[in-house]
């Protein structure tokens, strides 16, 4: 079951939040792996998601992660690096919501990713906007492990209450309600600007 959005508690509710934090893979970019995945007619369960996760936490380098899917799909891992680094830019609108949100609240990001996912928040030219930045293969802790959702909360400066957090994924959108965050299910970008209109 997809968890619905916390909805805000009081009318005063938008007086309280001081930081809003997202997902990147999913919500702010195409989750890259899951379009290649589709790409190949591959399902992120089993050996694929295990891959994944080791990649995220940094236990195997991004060289050994296309090695894998090498071994597993008898592609070739140059071409498979080739198709992960041809993805869509972001979208405009993406800039334009966080441009928006940057002049009134702190902005950060906590991201299941690899070593490279910094590398792609700046060719994307997002990195600028964020006061945090969290990624799992710097930290060594993946979503849904609340210590990654308190490492965001600790750069931020921020108390759980006073932060709205914004994922595509049932799973961490779960795990955050549980800490006790205002929370937003990812589904569209305009859909995101109309709900975080309607809670700010």
């Amino acid at each position: 079951m997809v968890p619905k959005s916390t909805p805000p508690t009081s009318a005063i509710l938008n007086t309280m939040i001081r930081a809003i934090l997202f997902d990147y893979y999913g919500v702010l970019r195409p989750d890259t792996y899951q379009q290649w995945l589709d790409a190949h007619g591959l399902i992120r369960t089993g050996v694929f998601q295990t891959l994944s996760e080791k990649v995220d936490a940094n236990i195997i380098s991004t060289e050994d992660f296309f090695e894998s899917l090498s071994t597993l799909t008898d592609i070739d891992s140059e071409t498979i690096r080739n198709e992960f680094s041809n993805t869509p830019l972001v979208d405009d609108s993406v800039h334009a919501l966080l441009s928006k949100l940057k002049a009134s609240y702190s902005l950060g990001l906590i991201s299941n990713g690899s070593i490279r996912t910094r590398d792609r928040l700046n060719t994307d030219k997002l990195a600028s906007y964020f006061d945090a930045i969290i990624i799992s293969a710097e930290v060594g802790k993946i979503k849904p492990d609340p210590a990654i959702y308190y490492a965001a909360l600790t750069q931020l400066n921020a108390s759980v209450e006073e932060v709205i957090y914004i994922d595509d994924s049932a799973t961490n959108i779960e795990a955050a309600q549980k800490l006790g965050f205002i929370s937003i299910h990812f589904t569209d970008i305009k859909k995101l600007d109309s709900e975080l209109s309607r809670i700010l």
